[in-house]
Order: C-alpha cells, then structure tokens, then sequence
C-alpha cells in the first residue's frame, strides 16, 4: 500500500510509492501545498519536516496558509518539524537575534557538526513506514557547497534514495526549478523514483498553476493508459490543494 495524495487519479492506484521523489516547483507553482497536502491527508502515518532556513512555527504557518479550515495544524495532523536553521545561518551575515536566537549562548562554546552531518543525523533517525518532507533541496545544495564536494552531494541524494527504500519513506524533495546549474539539476532528477513539475501557465486574462507528472516509480504506466498529461490545481480557501481539471491527450 503506498501513501495517498488526495488526488484520485493517483490514489486510484494505491498512491506514491516508498523512495525518492522530488518536487521541481517555479516560485508559487504549488509544489510545496502539495506535499503538505500529502501529509495531511497521511493522518495516520508518521511524518516529518526537515527545514533549513525556517522554524517551526514558520513552518506551520505555511501548512495553517495551506489548509484555513483546520483549527491547528501542529496538534491535529501529527507533523513533526525539525529546523537546522541555526546551524544553516551559522557563518551567515544574519544577526542571531534575526533567527530568535542570543548573540552569544553556550552553543558557540561547544558548537558541534555542521548542516550536512545535523542533516544526516535527522535523517538516520527517521522511523520506518514514515513521510518526509525535506524543505529544501535547493537549501541542502546550497549548505553542501560549504561543506562538500558536488559529488558528494549527488551521493548524499543517493544515500537519501536508498534509506528510504530500507524504511518503506516516502521522502518529498522540493526543489526550486531553474536555480541551480542544469547539470547539477538533471544529477539530482535522474536519481529519483519519481518527478512531479509545477509551473505557472498564462491562460487568457490569468495564470494558472499546473502539475505534470514527468516521473514516478510504479505509476506511469497506469498514468499514460489513462491519458492523462496534467492537471490543473488551485488552493482552495476551505479544502486546500484541489485539482481543478484533467488534461489528456487525445
């Protein structure tokens, strides 16, 4: 049995599947509403936020903007969130007290690891049979760029791809299209067992937001049967992420 999106055409077929999928998003798209929309709908599955350059309560805030009508987000849908942005701003020109933190505090005394090592150590410690949500790819790239080598990041994904394989994840990777070099975004995209693009379309007087499946590990072949090429999605006031309408290819 897989995880449910809320979106029938998927759920039809038992859902997203256990590994890797990221989520190739333009600013505002609807990329990261839908992987919220994944945890909610999951209310009985563990799950989990890794942030590296937002709080908790930021956090939260973003999935409340999501979805209106629950009354409260961090005590009815069972998220967990685990920030790294004190280890992210570190050796950045952002004052602490921006982030909430003191100028100085007994962390500086024995400051321990950096935001790859913390990243690892999170990720190890995921339960089995659980839904992640790693915002963002692009912020873990950018933080390994201090840290590691490109390839080392690309095997870090690889790493991130085979654990969630051994503890039945469904890790959610947000990526924002069209930041990083080409090359670096096709490495990280062909190591995946799924890639969901959102984009923006103009429409006569509008633009609107738009989900195409370009990849996805056990699906595709049911996908392509049913014809479908994309689906129009809009976040609606009172039920949140919604699927609008069905594109197929005739």
């Amino acid at each position: 049995m897989g995880f449910l999106t809320g979106i029938e055409i998927i759920d039809r077929y038992d859902g997203l599947k256990e590994g890797l999928v990221y989520i190739l998003e333009e600013p505002g798209a609807g990329g990261s509403e839908f992987a919220y929309n994944i945890l909610v709908k999951n209310r009985k599955t563990r799950k989990r936020v890794i942030a590296f350059t937002k709080n908790q309560s930021e956090v939260f805030r973003e999935i409340k903007n999501t979805f209106p009508a629950e009354e409260d987000v961090s005590e009815n849908t069972g998220i967990k969130v685990d920030s790294l942005e004190k280890f992210y701003f570190w050796d950045s020109i952002v004052p602490r007290r921006w982030i909430g933190e003191d100028d100085f505090t007994i962390f500086d005394l024995k400051r321990e690891g950096e935001v790859i090592q913390e990243f690892m150590k999170l990720f190890d410690r995921i339960e089995e049979n659980s839904i992640v949500v790693i915002d963002s790819i692009t912020d873990l790239y950018r933080a390994s760029l201090l840290e590691t080598e490109k390839n080392e990041f690309i095997h870090l994904l690889i790493g991130i791809r085979k654990l969630s394989f051994r503890k039945n994840l469904l890790t959610l990777g947000i990526l924002t299209k069209d930041v990083l070099d080409r090359d670096v975004e096709n490495q990280i995209l062909s190591n995946s067992d799924g890639v969901i693009l959102f984009q923006w379309e103009n429409q006569r007087m509008w633009a609107g937001r738009w989900m195409h499946f370009m990849k996805l590990a056990g699906l595709m072949p049911f996908l392509e049967r049913e014809k479908i090429s994309r689906l129009q999605i809009r976040i609606d006031p009172g039920s949140g992420f919604t699927i609008t309408q069905y594109e197929r290819v005739v």
